[in-house]
């Protein structure tokens, strides 16, 4: 049974665990690399579970089945004045992939950057993630003139998509 629930600071090892998992399998979708994530002392992943449990301005999502951490997804923006809160650090285990859990995770980011005050979401999405671009159009992102280059390799590029959050009940 699925069940996604913000991350606690107790779950910390949780969140590096899938984090790292993340990294290790689509270095191309994230901006940090997994040679640096690996080398994180403990304390580091600790605060950043508490601060993602706790702030206004960032969160993380886990995906669950059973007891089994199989997806994650986050939220930020830099303060509580933006209306704009990025989607970030999405991923769905390989063999999970298909199995409705991407939606319902993708939602609840949705829904907790609203609780925020935010009246849209956006997500950067590399180049050549087909797969990701088809999944943020399907909830309902539009795709942006926007580009900017990939923050772990420049010979890449990102594309902008934005969801407005006002038909979200």
């Amino acid at each position: 049974m699925l069940s996604i629930s913000r991350i606690t600071p107790q779950q910390w090892e949780v969140g590096k665990t899938i984090r790292l998992a993340a990294l290790k399998e689509a270095p191309y979708a994230f901006g940090t690399l997994y040679e640096d994530a690996v080398l994180r002392p403990e304390q580091e992943w600790r605060n950043s579970a508490t601060e993602r449990a706790l702030s206004a301005n960032s969160a993380t999502f886990l995906a669950f089945v059973g007891e089994e951490a199989v997806g994650i997804a986050g939220g930020y923006r830099d303060d509580a004045s933006q209306k704009t809160v990025e989607l970030i650090s999405v991923w769905i285990a390989p063999e999970w992939r298909g199995a409705g859990i991407i939606d319902p995770l993708i939602e609840t980011v949705c829904h907790w950057a609203q609780s925020v005050g935010a009246m849209q979401i956006s997500a950067w999405v590399t180049e050549g993630n087909d797969r990701a671009l088809r999944v943020y159009n399907r909830q309902g992102f539009i795709t942006q003139s926007d580009r900017q280059p990939y923050p772990a390799n420049p010979d890449l590029y990102e594309i902008l998509t934005v969801r407005p959050l006002n038909e979200i009940e």
